[in-house]
């Protein structure tokens, strides 16, 4: 039997002139109360929720944050309106609605929650903290015609040279160039003042499709706001700037996305639930990141446009990933979906390792390695653990959790803390039914052994979808469990298009190691960089294995931006592989009759330690280079009916 709960009997409006956070939550508050399916059910119409009166709950996301600057601004107290906490069988039907966002807000969180899905509505983050600017025209080398999207509200600064750009309700303050920043000053409005965040600079070109980060070209990108000389008002949301020199001014058509580098929200939060099912919804802005789900599992994305169609001159979406998955288990599934113009990956899949920082006879005290996160449970009594030496990933065997021997409040720590608090929260001990000998370094930073939870890796399966315009790559996934990415369409990727990168070399600590993948059937147009890069962190390892790249077309450009000094990228390229199988692809030139810039025109290409390699039945376009690029690294190389090469 199904229950149909309306949320307008609780009071939701909508017209879209009140707010209806209060309705909402009253609405979900009796959902929980009631037994079998239920389904709140939206009259077709305009809400709109602030977060003065949505539900608080203090939680700490994978991989955000991130300094100590920005949570002591920031806090992990996160003000959500459609707070789904531990609640079954639940529907939530925007019935064809649009729902709007203002200022601080978290939209959507799942928590210990099982059977839920979302959909049919679109939505948008009307509080930006940030800001597209769209270069219209060029009346000369040193000016240009800009745009400034209609809903913000700006002040040219004294002087005449720089400008201040507001939020809805002065929620921020974004100003012209300080004296040593050149992406501007961010202000983000907190308890009653302007405290400084820091800042980023994306730039996005209509022309190309490509878009690309301040952080990859050292503050060198073009930059509407760097080295004015004078601004004056033109009619409508127009400014008419003169530039001091000709180093950095966009050209026209470029749209300078400037937005506060914190990341702090999500639209869709998930955090111990399993059965959550996000659908048919187009999302406008998202503020930081579209979703992410951890610790989780049986997660599913579908039909969802990822992508903002908004008028007035803005066109991110996010501006961190657009999906970012972490420690799920079951399956994964994410179909049918639009990613378009991010500033971080659109689909990041991943568990984390965890560096191991003390350890006495079967008893292991792990700790949170990347910056960002912490705060959350890895572990849990019954979960199986793998045990790597952290320099090469090599296992040294597997073992369950029987017990948690000390771990931290996470659901009542405060929302504010200071630097030695956040590093308390990064650490918890577990007990194991094996003991599995490890030595411990003397610097947490750098541990010599690390541990992933097995237990949560999913079987992934991406297919169907659309990525377009991603700064950074477009998928990646690591799991051991089977991944198929099949029938994807990718289009003017900056990085990679498809990145496999099981990594515990650096600073991100994602896992893990890839066991069974097939890429079958995508189109990869317009190529900026490699179409598909293996490459485990630390690289000198056979890790990954059994991978198979099949039926794809590929279309390289003849020119390429990177964010290297030189193009140097084939089109495929593997390291640390075991077991990879690359036929039936075919290869062309993005434009036809085009001589292919020779670094950009080499297919296929090896580094260290690769073997048991199939190449065949491929077909290229004239003008590649089908030599295998360093084929001496690929052992046990075998060539099938393929015109590719290994020189002498």
């Amino acid at each position: 039997m199904k229950t149909y709960i309306n949320p307008v009997d609780f009071g939701a409006d909508p017209t879209g002139v009140a707010d209806s956070t209060s309705a909402v939550l009253a609405a979900l508050d009796h959902a929980k109360s009631l037994q079998g399916d239920k389904i709140l059910l939206f009259p077709k119409g305009e809400y709109h929720f602030w977060p003065e009166k949505a539900a608080v709950r203090v939680y700490r996301a994978s991989n955000s944050l991130g300094s100590s600057k920005n949570d002591l601004i920031y806090g992990a107290d996160h003000y959500i309106p459609f707070l789904v906490e531990n609640i079954r069988n639940l529907t939530i039907d925007g019935g064809g609605s649009k729902i709007y966002f203002h200022k601080y807000i978290e939209p959507f969180a799942v928590i210990g929650s099982e059977n839920i899905t979302i959909k049919n509505f679109s939505m948008n983050h009307l509080s930006r903290n940030g800001v597209d600017i769209t270069i219209l025209e060029a009346p000369d080398s040193h000016t240009r015609a800009v745009y400034v999207p209609a809903h913000c509200r700006y002040e040219i600064e004294p002087g005449n040279k720089s400008i201040a750009i507001y939020g809805e309700d002065n929620y921020f303050r974004w100003t012209g160039i300080g004296a040593d920043n050149n992406l501007g000053v961010y202000m983000q409005y907190f308890e009653g003042e302007y405290r400084q965040l820091d800042t980023a600079l994306t730039l996005h070109d209509t022309k190309t499709g490509i878009t690309q980060r301040s952080d990859e070209y050292k503050g060198n990108l073009p930059n509407a706001l760097k080295n004015i000389d004078s601004i004056r008002q033109l009619p409508g949301s127009r400014l008419e700037i003169t530039y001091n020199d000709t180093a950095h001014i966009p050209s026209v058509g470029q749209v300078c996305m400037y937005s506060c580098a914190a990341r702090y929200s999500e639209a869709f939060f998930i955090s111990e639930s399993k059965q959550v099912t996000i659908s048919d919804i187009k999302t406008g802005y998202t503020q930081s990141w579209g979703m992410v789900a951890q610790m989780s599992e049986d997660i599913t994305v579908k039909n969802v446009d990822w992508a903002n169609y908004q008028e007035n001159g803005e066109i991110m979406v996010a501006a961190a990933d657009i999906i970012q998955m972490v420690g799920i288990k079951g399956h994964v599934l994410v179909e049918n979906c639009n990613f378009s113009v991010s500033r971080d990956d659109p689909v990041n899949i991943h568990g984390v390792y965890m560096g191991i920082v003390g350890y006495e006879k079967g008893r292991y005290t792990v700790r949170y390695q990347h910056n960002a996160t912490l705060g959350f449970q890895q572990y849990y009594v019954g979960d199986e653990v793998e045990i790597y030496r952290r320099c090469d990933l090599q296992s040294f065997g597997t073992a369950k959790v029987t017990e948690i021997i000390d771990m931290p409040d996470y659901k009542n720590v405060p929302a504010f803390i200071c630097d030695n608090e956040r590093d308390k929260l990064k650490e918890m001990t577990i007990q194991l039914d094996v003991d599995i000998p490890v030595s411990i370094s003397c610097d947490k930073d750098n541990p010599m052994f690390i541990m992933e939870n097995i237990t949560y890796t999913p079987e992934i399966n991406i297919n169907n979808n659309v990525f377009k315009g991603s700064s950074t790559r477009g998928i990646l996934a690591s799991s051991r469990k089977k991944i198929l990415v099949e029938n994807n369409y990718f289009e003017s990727i900056h990085m990679p298009c498809i990145r496999i990168c099981p990594e515990a070399g650096s600073a991100w600590y994602e896992s893990g190691v890839v066991q069974d993948l097939t890429i079958r059937g995508n189109v990869f147009n317009r190529l900026n960089e490699r179409a598909i890069h293996i490459i485990p962190n630390p690289g000198n390892v056979y890790c990954n294995k059994n991978i198979t790249i099949e039926d794809n077309k590929f279309y390289l450009a003849a020119q390429r931006v990177s964010h290297f000094p030189a193009p140097n990228y084939g089109v495929i390229e593997a390291q640390g592989v075991d077991g990879l199988i690359i036929r039936n692809n075919e290869f062309y030139c993005y434009e036809p009759n085009t001589i292919l810039y020779h670094e950009s025109s080499y297919v296929i290409a090896f580094s260290n330690n690769c073997k048991n390699i199939t190449i065949a039945h491929n077909r290229y376009d004239l003008g590649m280079d089908t030599h295998v690029r360093n084929h001496h690294y690929a052992k046990k190389l075998n060539i099938i009916s393929d015109s590719i090469s290994c020189p002498k």
